[in-house]
Parts: structure tokens; sequence; C-alpha cells
């Protein structure tokens, strides 16, 4: 079935969050690349966002560990489909490729005709301490694992706002 032409839940109402199998090919250039910024640019003029969601990126794709403590999730709402599917095309792929003995999810759902929402959560690595990691709530980053219960999706926010103190 065609992503794009999947209905929301009831009038108005959101979708449920659905897992992303597909696998593209990891683009021929990093995170940092001109092709990148362009995307996160399109998706928010914010700049504290795009200092964040950079960072977090930037730190899941290098080649270093990542500390315990690092937020493992991230879940951007209000995603044009062109965005979003940016993310699943040239993002996710770079993830998938730097865990790929880590279990690695991506849900996404539709939240109207126009705009989906977006979870990804990278598990931590075998023996890693997983205190403090998770996918973030109404605030899109921080919290306690990827939720799906309807009283907590009814209070996720229409925007991403990063938790106070919850810096990657």
């Amino acid at each position: 079935m065609d992503r794009d032409s999947l209905g929301s839940s009831g009038s108005g109402g959101k979708g449920a969050w659905e897992e992303e199998y597909s696998a593209h090919p990891v683009p021929p250039f990093s995170i940092d690349s001109p092709v990148i910024q362009h995307l996160l640019a399109s998706w928010t003029a914010d700049g504290q966002k795009l200092r964040y969601v950079s960072l977090w990126l930037t730190v899941l794709v290098s080649d270093k560990p990542v500390p315990n403590t690092f937020p493992s999730g991230l879940q951007l709402v209000g995603l044009k489909t062109e965005i979003k599917d940016g993310f699943l095309t040239l993002i996710v792929p770079m993830l998938r490729q730097r865990h790929p003995g880590n279990k690695m999810m991506v849900h996404t759902r539709r939240e109207s005709a126009t705009k989906w929402g977006l979870k990804i959560k990278v598990e931590p690595e075998v023996g890693a301490d997983a205190a403090g990691r998770g996918v973030g709530g109404a605030d899109g980053v921080g919290g306690a694992g990827l939720r799906e219960e309807e009283e907590e999706e009814e209070e996720e926010a229409k925007s991403y706002e990063p938790s106070p103190g919850r810096q990657p």
C-alpha cells in the first residue's frame, strides 16, 4: 500500500504509528553535507532545533562510542511529506549503517492530510547502560522509550521543543 494513501484514524485524527522497514542505500555524502543541511533547514528555521537535531545526528553517525546518557530517540512532528521522506531516504540509512548490530526502530504516523510524525530510536549497544536514553514525548526529545498509548499521544505537541537541561 502506498504510504501517502494511508488515511488518518477518524475525522481529523492521527493515524497509528507504523514501523518503517525500507532499506535505502547509504548516500555518498556525510551528515555534514550541504544536502543534509538543506533537508534540516527545510524542516525548520529555528536555530535551536537545528543545532539539537544536527548534534544528535552527528553523535549517532560518528565512529566514537555513544555516551550512555545520550538520548537514544528523537521524535519530530508536523513534518511535510517530502521532509519525512528525506529523513527516511538520506538520514536513516546513515544511522542504520553506523548501528548495524543494534536494534534501530523507525516509526512514522500520518498526523493530517499533509503532515507526518517521525520517531527514530537507536537501542543502546550491548552492555551499555540505557539509563536516561529514550524517545521524547510532548517536547520531542528525552523520556522513556517509544510511546504508543493513545493517552500519551494526545499530549504530543505540534512542534519540537528540546527539554530543558537535556542537550545531547
